[in-house]
């Protein structure tokens, strides 16, 4: 299931894509903003229990090492995982 988590509330004041996107790498370094992505993962990982993990977006090129068990996708592949979910029989219930 693709979802899109940039909405969510990491804090009062922030979301997850004000904590992880770009302008977060520049405000918090390199070190503290890949902190920030592996936590989050882990968080989402408890919350979701999914099958994989894959992080895209415009960021998850400039990660120099990957929490485990995740990989890097386009942000299309996603889409079209998504709408291989609607269409494909393989995925009815």
């Amino acid at each position: 299931m693709a979802l899109e988590l940039c909405e969510l509330r990491w804090s009062r004041q922030r979301r997850l894509e004000d904590q992880l996107g770009k302008s977060a790498l520049k405000r918090l370094g390199r070190a503290r903003w890949e902190d920030s992505v592996a936590s989050t993962v882990e968080m989402l990982r408890s919350a979701f229990l999914p099958d994989a993990v894959v992080i895209g977006g415009g960021g998850a090129k400039t990660l120099k090492h990957l929490p485990a068990g995740i990989r890097r996708a386009h942000n299309n592949d996603a889409l079209a995982g998504g709408e291989l979910l609607w269409t494909d029989p393989r995925f009815r219930v």
